[in-house]
């Protein structure tokens, strides 16, 4: 969660004259009027904004930036109001690209199937949340012990709750979901409710 608070221009706030504007299009969005801007840059990282004409609010974000070569991130940020007319993150997706040099195993097994090793490979990490359900009360949000501690989310040793995923009430399957599914699945062939079913067996 830190992590992709630091990495929201809304909260570590834009350069406006680090890009060129225009104007690409006006809608509506939660009985607001919306018009779309978007920024770029030279080197092609853009921000394209969604902002109410009647609130000045920030309804959605997108953004792609690059940070070195071969490296990149590919973001959207989407906001709606609250019964007190605050706005809250109620959609996110983010896919950070990189490259690292490949391991001795991968190599290995290229060469075993004939295939010629390559020195890097490409790496993705995908993250997609959706906000189901806002408690803004203090006495049941508090977290306790590990919770606090700031680090990546495969670290976090957790029992696979059969129960829990046959019984959670999901959005539709988006697109950036199914992109990760399929890549997941055509790894090993292998479903990937077979995959999260086995990925923390001992």
């Amino acid at each position: 969660m830190q992590y992709m608070e630091w990495n929201n221009p809304l909260r570590k706030g834009i350069s406006l004259g680090a890009y060129k504007w225009k104007k690409i299009k006006d809608t509506n969005y939660d009985d607001d009027d919306i018009v779309v801007i978007k920024g770029s840059e030279k080197n092609g990282d853009f921000i394209t904004l969604y902002i109410g004409l009647n609130t000045a609010k920030i309804y959605r974000l997108d953004m792609f930036k690059t940070h070195k070569e071969g490296t990149s991130m590919d973001a959207i940020y989407v906001y709606k109001n609250n019964n007190q007319n605050k706005l809250y993150l109620s959609y996110h997706k983010r896919e950070y690209t990189f490259q690292v040099k490949t391991p001795e195993h991968i190599k290995r097994i290229m060469i075993q199937t004939g295939k010629k090793p390559k020195p890097i490979v490409p790496v993705a990490y995908r993250h997609e949340v959706f906000v189901l359900n806002l408690d803004d009360n203090s006495k049941t949000t508090k977290s306790k012990g590990d919770e606090y501690n700031q680090r990546d989310m495969t670290l976090y040793k957790l029992d696979y709750n059969q129960n829990f995923w046959n019984n959670l009430s999901l959005p539709p399957e988006t697109k950036f979901y199914q992109k990760n599914r399929e890549e997941l699945e055509g790894l090993f062939d292998v479903p990937i409710e077979i995959q999260f079913k086995y990925s923390n067996s001992n």
